[in-house]
């Protein structure tokens, strides 16, 4: 309340148990009550959404007898396009749609559906039948489209315009900044994806940074580009795509519909049959052409193989700096496939933007009115091939811009190989200060991992706080409160002090005989937390035998859905998880279903990976450490989150156990240790470590068991 009161920005961590949600609701409702000010609440998972739209705020409302109206807002792709659905039964009986089954669904659903969002659905569309039935966003003609009054997204945007309570996503968030932003730099501010706000709550702060750098990164992609170009046509079932859709809306046209020459039809057909299949053709050589050259030249170079908290080990990156670009192949085949590409891309684009001049000047109003979505389709893909064209351009006529970095990623997939170029900022903090703290009268940051060792300064610097406090921009505040829960009885954190260090070759295998002797003490219910997938694998080829053989249930990461894993985790006694990155944070499991966390290393990100090594170096020409400035803090909000896995309930008891000998071994150690709450620690032998363990557990006999 008091930031809201003072117009400060607040950082705020809450440990688990402090009821954080209700913490900022409560004020933020009063407040909104009193001044019929508008409030967002922004959250980086879907489910604190959920928690927040389905629980949180119906019970504070309650509570304090309040009736303001709450919307969760959502981007336009989420929801079903009643023009597209329309043409696309329309087309369905012109051609064979393979996706004709949950077209036809969907379309039966939208005439009772009461959202029209995609999370409605009692199924889930398969990506590319979504493509050709969400709104989007390039290819909406807002108040001119015929089903405007009907439309689902613009409904749900008028709620929005009356609520004042907002909930979004870190996403949409950036999204609502990089508009506004935009519309200021050209002279209006009125528009944005949200409407006008001026105090803002992010509840799962620690992921800004991370979220802002990804919205805001410019990337051109092999499939994407495909993607949009079949479209327009497709080569192997000449049926396909817009082109083929309006050329048959043409060829249906009556010689008196057009307004000159009854020849201009056959010129206007050979424009789309002959003409522009061309260009689309030579395009999407070029395209192959030039994707493959990049895979070339990546073959002079080691590549990064990102195998860090993913189950896509067949990805790699390579930062792209003077030494790459120098190179003879490069400058000579890449630069001359990338001209290519650029000047087909911009081609076809303006080609696609000249045959609406042409459709417009016919004289059939019919065909004007039966078309009119179609070649709004088409529009938004020559906006899109020509923003590729101008993503491509500015990738390589990039300079040593300052924050800006460039990498290549190579994914290997089933039958190809996704290329990528990406171009990043990799330090936003200037962009947030100035776009986000300074124009918003309040921001309020929280998270159950803002704070290391108790301590704000990371954040603030990562996120470009410390620019307002050296300026005396505005007030700054932050607290930290800790977790009421008691870990001092009922959480202990063991680190076996004989465990070898991760980089020594055995390292692997006294980690399975590791997990298989904690697993076998906790008697299952565990969860098993590692930063590499190839070492998750490992660990479990070499364990899956025996501990079902032993009556272990065991839970691999990648083998489904994180939420089915998550329920059948839950559901059956003696389960052992063996999970990557997005099992780290945001999963509760309150009881005796989870009594061991262990972490099989500690989550230091990869130096080399090029975000990290742009932001290291620049740390480095400041004069700084990034090890102990950035790596380390990071690597620690990480390491809490996954010790929050544990204690989801003030009864809830059990162990944390770290592998990673480095928390005792090095200076470093105790950042770790001293950022997590006050419980009992044992840093012994594992032998010793092993039998604490059976008398902690003792001490409290779940009943499952």
């Amino acid at each position: 309340l008091k930031a809201f009161e003072d117009s400060q920005v607040a950082l705020i961590e809450a440990g688990t148990g402090i009821g954080k949600s209700l913490a900022y609701l409560i004020p933020a409702l009063l407040w909104a009550e009193k001044t019929q000010e508008r409030i967002v609440i922004s959250t980086n998972t879907i489910a604190l959404q959920e928690q927040l739209i389905e629980k949180d705020i119906p019970f504070a409302l309650k509570v304090l007898n309040l009736s303001l109206k709450v919307v969760l807002v959502k981007g336009m792709r989420n929801y079903a396009c009643l023009r597209k659905l329309d043409e696309e039964m329309t087309s369905a009986s012109l051609f064979q749609e393979q996706s004709l089954g949950e077209i036809q669904e969907i379309h039966e659903w939208s005439k009772r559906a009461k959202i029209g969002s995609r999370s409605e659905l009692s199924f889930y569309p398969t990506s590319a039948t979504w493509e050709k039935v969400g709104v989007d966003p390039d290819a909406c003609s807002n108040q001119e489209c015929p089903f405007f009054k009907s439309c689902f997204f613009f409904s749900a945007r008028k709620e929005t315009y009356d609520a004042k309570i907002l909930v979004c996503n870190h996403h949409l968030l950036f999204a609502d900044l990089a508009a506004k932003s935009e519309k200021t730099n050209e002279g209006s501010n009125n528009s944005g994806v949200l409407p006008s706000y001026q105090r803002l709550i992010i509840d799962e702060a620690h992921h800004v940074e991370d979220v802002a750098c990804e919205y805001f990164a410019d990337k051109v992609s092999r499939l994407e580009l495909l993607k949009i170009l079949s479209q327009l046509d497709s080569d192997s079932d000449k049926t396909h795509g817009k082109l083929a859709i309006l050329k048959k809306r043409v060829y249906e046209l009556p010689e008196t519909g057009i307004s000159k020459k009854a020849d201009e039809k056959s010129s206007l057909l050979n424009k789309i049959e002959f003409d522009l299949a061309a260009a689309r053709r030579e395009t999407f050589s070029f395209a192959q052409e030039f994707f493959d050259s990049l895979l070339s030249f990546l073959s002079f170079f080691p590549l990064q193989k990102n195998d860090e908290a993913t189950i896509q080990i067949n990805e790699q990156k390579l930062r792209l700096k003077e030494t790459h670009t120098a190179h003879p192949f490069f400058k000579e085949r890449v630069t001359q496939q990338k001209e290519r590409l650029s000047h087909s891309l911009e081609t076809l684009s303006i080609a696609l933007q000249n045959l609406e001049l042409d459709l417009d000047a016919l004289k059939n109003e019919r065909f004007q009115e039966t078309t009119k979505g179609l070649r709004v389709d088409i529009q938004a893909i020559a906006m899109k091939l020509g923003a590729m064209q101008n993503k491509l351009v500015q990738f390589f006529s990039a300079t040593k811009e300052e924050h800006k970095i460039r990498w290549l990623e190579v994914i290997k997939l089933a039958n190809s190989e996704e290329v990528r170029l990406i171009c990043s900022e990799f330090d936003i903090s200037k962009q947030l200060s100035e776009n986000l703290f300074q124009k918003l009268a309040t921001t309020v940051l929280c998270s159950a991992t803002l704070a290391t060792q108790k301590r704000f300064e990371y954040a603030k610097s990562r996120l470009g706080i410390d620019l307002i406090i050296k300026e005396k921009i505005k007030e700054v505040s932050d607290s930290l409160y800790e977790s009421p829960f008691p870990y001092k009885t009922n959480a202990l954190l063991g680190v076996p002090s004989d465990m070898p260090l991760p980089d020594q070759p055995y390292y692997s295998k006294a980690c399975s005989q590791a997990i298989y002797e904690l697993v076998r003490v906790s008697r299952g219910n565990a969860f098993v937390l590692f930063t590499s997938y190839s070492m998750l694998s490992s660990c479990y080829q070499a364990l899956a035998e025996k501990l079902e053989s032993e009556g272990y249930n065991l839970l691999k990461h990648g083998d489904d859905h994180r939420r089915e894993l998550i329920r059948r985790f839950k559901e059956k006694p003696r389960s052992v998880l063996f999970g990557t990155d997005s099992f780290w944070e945001g999963v509760d499991v309150i009881g005796d279903a989870l009594r061991l966390v262990i972490i099989v290393k500690l989550p230091f990100q990869v130096p080399t990976e090029p975000l990290i090594e742009a932001r290291s170096e620049a740390i480095t020409a400041r004069g700084g450490f990034p090890f102990m400035e950035y790596l380390v803090p990071k690597a620690v909000v990480k390491f809490k989150q996954a010790f929050g896995r544990l204690i989801r309930h003030k009864d809830d008891r059990g162990a944390v156990v770290c592998l990673d000998a480095r928390l005792l071994k090095k200076n470093y150690g105790k950042e770790f240790i001293n950022s997590l709450p006050e419980c009992y620690q044992v840093f012994e032998p594992m032998d010793t470590l092993l039998e604490k363990m059976r008398t902690f557990y003792n001490t409290h006999k779940p009943s499952r068991l």
